[in-house]
């Protein structure tokens, strides 16, 4: 899921969402990879590891 997906499923914010699974890739317990295929701006995709 994306940063933004996961900030609504939660009702929180993106931005702090966005920094925790910044957390979980640090501490490798989470993979971060881009989503190809959406215009704009790039958008990353978030799984457990």
């Amino acid at each position: 899921m994306s940063a933004t997906e996961v900030a609504r499923a939660l009702d929180l914010s993106r931005v702090t969402v966005r920094r925790y699974l910044e957390h979980l890739v640090t501490t490798k317990q989470a993979v971060k990879q881009p989503r190809h295929g959406t215009p704009g701006r790039p958008e990353y995709e978030y799984r457990w590891a």
